[in-house]
């Protein structure tokens, strides 16, 4: 019998001001090439004829649950402006738009390459199951997809070269057009010390990662904070001002604005960033102190709630979904579901280690990892017992998210550890300019799915062991 094989070429990639966040990028471009001998080197027509006799039942193909060819199609050409592949004269939007696109279609790389794999197993094994369609496939990867990094790159050079870092400019074209830093509405059942403790624990928390200059600045404002009680009828209320305030400002999103938001704070208590701010220009920030518990617990959500702005802060981008990706939302093996890790474990780690001193932060490290939470279980138990890889929990999956926040948490531990704590505010100023990817490796000097592998194997370690680590990162502290 004779095999069809398919060769994972990989294409390395050297550019002009873009190199060094696009080399990453562009070794892991995996394309599918048929490799024949001379012997082998027959038309497709010959090929197949010589397979009819093959009487093997071969199982159903590999397969994936996305179309790349449609998904290029879409990106690539439906999408995009007329002349934006004129790069050197099309609009900014326009070239924007272009390269996230390109970002997109390339995200897709990681999960060809298994399937590609795949596929060349089966071939092996049943080759009179390729098809014409197989072949259009492969030829689709070996001609267009194979083009799609070094395009990226000449496109992120070209926009590099004509507009700067910024995804646009801060000034004219920013939706951030309100100056006040923060905005409070609040509800009439509250008592003014939990109203003035909320707004403390906010302005403290800002102060301490956005009071400085840094890369987001001036996207460090607009934060409309939200504090609701335990009265569904007041919630509504403050509620409706909210909304009432962005229809006064001529905020486009005035148009949706969620008359209901409080419902779930009211009734759950809890807290929650519940906009995107680099897109619509503020952050609705949410603090639910259901009976005016002001417990240490209560700072500690806003803080972790302020992260939140400071990590958005620092995208400049007026698309939701290149904000998730920058953000780490789409770091998961399906790129169209949203993960927890990397936002949520960031913000948990870093709201603890500056509303704790050294032995509560030690306390709610071990909570994160002995504790049950909604699980019958400890969590680092339930962790290993699922099987799944921090960076593919997703929000989706209801309960099993808190193990994105909560191992996630000490993901960033692990990280800080090794790297010091600068090095987590290095990334997030630093993304815009990149992507997600090509930050990670430049930061922390390795794949995130291959730091997560190492991690995943440290966290088998006694807890005792882990431990260890948290009085020195606690007494590294920069801020």
């Amino acid at each position: 019998m004779k095999k069809y094989l398919i060769l994972l070429l990989i294409l390395s990639m050297c550019g002009g001001t873009a190199e060094s966040d696009l080399d990453p990028f562009a070794e892991e471009m995996l394309v599918a090439k048929d490799v024949m001998t001379e012997k082998q080197n027959e038309t497709q027509e010959e090929f197949k004829k010589s397979q009819e006799n093959n009487t093997q039942s071969a199982p159903p193909p590999p397969s994936v649950n996305f179309d790349i060819i449609e998904i290029y199609n879409t990106k690539l050409i439906s999408e995009l402006c007329e002349d934006a592949t004129q790069i050197e004269t099309t609009s900014q939007e326009c070239l924007l738009k272009y390269r996230d696109n390109l970002e997109i279609v390339f995200s897709y790389a990681e999960e060809l390459k298994k399937y590609t794999d795949s596929l060349n197993q089966y071939f092996s094994e049943y080759p009179s199951a390729f098809t014409e369609e197989y072949a259009d496939f492969f030829e689709f990867l070996n001609s267009k997809y194979f083009e799609v990094p070094k395009t990226y790159g000449e496109v992120a050079d070209m926009y590099s070269e004509r507009f700067g870092g910024n995804q646009y400019s801060q000034t004219t074209d920013s939706p951030f057009i309100d100056e006040e830093v923060l905005t409070v509405f609040a509800t009439e059942d509250l008592t003014q010390k939990t109203v003035d403790s909320t707004i403390q624990y906010t302005n403290e928390a800002y102060s301490l990662w956005m009071g400085k200059d840094y890369y987001g600045k001036s996207q460090a404002k607009a934060i409309y904070l939200m504090i609701t009680g335990a009265d569904l009828e007041a919630g509504k209320k403050t509620n409706s001002e909210y909304c009432k305030h962005l229809e006064q400002k001529k905020y486009p999103s005035a148009e949706w604005c969620n008359l209901d938001t409080y419902e779930n704070y009211v009734l759950n208590g809890g807290a929650g960033i519940n906009s995107s701010g680099p897109v619509e220009g503020y952050y609705f920030m949410v603090m639910a102190p259901r009976g005016n518990n002001l417990d240490q617990g209560y700072k500690t959500m806003a803080y972790h709630e302020v992260f939140h702005i400071y990590q958005m802060s620092n995208i400049f981008s007026r698309d939701y979904e290149e904000v998730d990706r920058k953000f780490g939302r789409r770091t998961g093996d399906d790129p169209n579901s949203d993960v927890a890790w990397w936002g949520e474990g960031n913000a948990d780690f870093f709201a603890a280690l500056y509303t704790k001193d050294l032995n509560e932060f030690k306390q709610e490290m071990k909570w994160a990892l002995e504790g049950n939470g909604p699980f019958s279980m400890a969590r680092k138990t339930q962790f290993f017992e699922n099987g799944q890889k921090l960076y593919n929990i997703s929000w989706s999956q209801g309960e099993t998210v808190d193990l994105a926040y909560r191992i996630g948490s000490w993901f960033t531990a692990y990280l800080v550890h090794q790297n010091g704590e600068q090095s987590v505010y290095d990334f997030w100023e630093t993304v815009d300019k990149g992507n997600f990817s090509n930050t990670f490796i430049n930061i922390f000097g390795k794949d995130y799915k291959n730091y997560i592998d190492e991690f995943e194997k440290w966290l088998q370690l006694p807890n005792a062991e882990l431990y260890k680590i948290l009085e020195p990162i606690y007494k590294s502290k920069i801020k």
